[in-house]
Order: structure tokens, then sequence, then C-alpha cells
């Protein structure tokens, strides 16, 4: 009597259940400190999923992966991360009313980390406006 074989079945969707899995642990979601971005009508499009992130809030908060970092740890926290992962990438986001002293400082901690290219999100203007 002729029967469906189930088996090749429960292999391919077990495969699928962990390929699933695996991949929706490396999205990342971003912190929830409400950053304003500066506009720019000559931003180039940037890589959303960085693995690092420098957030400035509007008050001079510092934040490495939204863990809260003092300006003058900084560049000890950014070795710590190239440390544990050499291919790490960065990139900063810094509000709109952040000091612009307080992010030349946050420039100049990726400097000293070793860090050379460092992209800086902004949106694009709004035409309503």
């Amino acid at each position: 009597m002729p029967g469906i074989n189930i088996v090749p079945l429960i292999d391919i969707l077990t495969l699928m259940l962990i390929f699933f899995l695996i991949t929706t642990t490396f999205k990342r979601t971003q912190p929830a400190v409400k950053i304003d971005l500066s506009e720019s009508e000559h931003g180039a499009p940037a890589d959303a999923n960085v693995p690092v992130m420098v957030n400035v809030s509007k008050d001079n908060a510092v934040f490495l992966d939204a863990k809260p970092v003092k300006v003058e740890e900084l560049a000890a926290a950014l070795k710590g991360v190239l440390a544990s992962k050499r291919d790490a990438k960065f990139a900063l986001n810094a509000d709109r009313q952040a000091d612009f002293g307080v992010v030349v400082k946050i420039l100049d901690a990726f400097k000293n980390a070793g860090i050379q290219d460092v992209p800086a999100f902004t949106e694009t203007p709004s035409k309503a406006r």
C-alpha cells in the first residue's frame, strides 16, 4: 500500500527552524535613546546593521551599544570591544542638539582607540518643513 514518508519533511522543517533561529539573532535593535539626527542633502546611505553603535543624546549622554559610558572612558571601552571583536564596525549617532564639543571628544576617542573611519548617521531633509 503506498504511503507518504514524512521523515524527510521533518528533517527539512527542523533545518529551516534552526536556520531562522540563527539568522534572527543577528538582528540588533536600536537602543531606546531618542535621537533627532542632523539633516544632510549629500549623505550617502550606510549599512543600517552596524554592530557597534555610539549614540549621543540631546543632553550629551553617551551610549555604547545602549550602555551608558562617560566620554573620558569611551576610548578604553572601544579598545575593549576591538579586543573582543577584531573586525567590529562602528558608527556614530548624534542628536542635532548635542554639543559639538562632545561629538569632537567622541571622534577623538575613536582615533585614540585606533578606529579611523566612523560613519555618522544623518537623515535627508524633509520637503514639508
